[in-house]
């Protein structure tokens, strides 16, 4: 069952902008755009999301709590739905960030992570293609405290 929990957010990326597409038989797209009929191009709303494959080094400031910033970190994703999983898990050592996130088509995010072995609920991000940084910004759960900032930089297009 846990291993098809990746597909949920899939699902219901595909089921909530299912009705964007024109299927209608009536002269035009349906939606008033003069677009041929059974247009099936993208909207505007639904470009695709930047690819943030790869393995990523990590600089911390602030409450990160027992994040690892020397574990190594992969971001991995799914291309049509625009849902990363990032992952650090070293062997028998505290990891750093952990947890699943969906971008949109600017690259931002925002949602829970998992920063070392703690969950923080209150995360916003964005991924910046030309510096191939990913900005985290977590708040401390309950308000108190100072927020986690990390930046996440790609050295490879690949995890390993």
């Amino acid at each position: 069952m846990s291993r098809l929990l990746w597909l949920a957010p899939l699902l219901l990326s595909c089921s909530s902008n299912f009705n964007q597409f024109s299927f209608d038989g009536g002269g035009g797209g349906g939606d008033g755009s003069g677009g041929p009929v059974g247009d099936l191009s993208m909207p505007a709303d639904m470009t695709p999301c930047p690819s943030i494959f790869g393995r990523y080094s990590i600089n911390q400031q602030g409450d990160c709590a027992d994040l690892n910033d020397k574990a190594p970190e992969c971001a991995a994703m799914t291309t049509g739905a625009c849902f990363v999983h990032l992952t650090s898990m070293p062997l028998n050592q505290t990891g750093a960030v952990n947890g699943g996130i969906t971008l949109d088509s600017a690259g931002h995010f925002s949602g829970s992570l998992i920063l070392g072995t703690q969950t923080f609920t209150n995360c916003t991000g964005s991924f910046d293609a030309t510096k191939n940084q990913l900005d985290i910004t977590c708040q401390p759960n309950g308000g108190g405290g100072n927020p986690c900032m990390l930046t996440l930089t790609r050295n490879a297009n690949q995890c390993g």
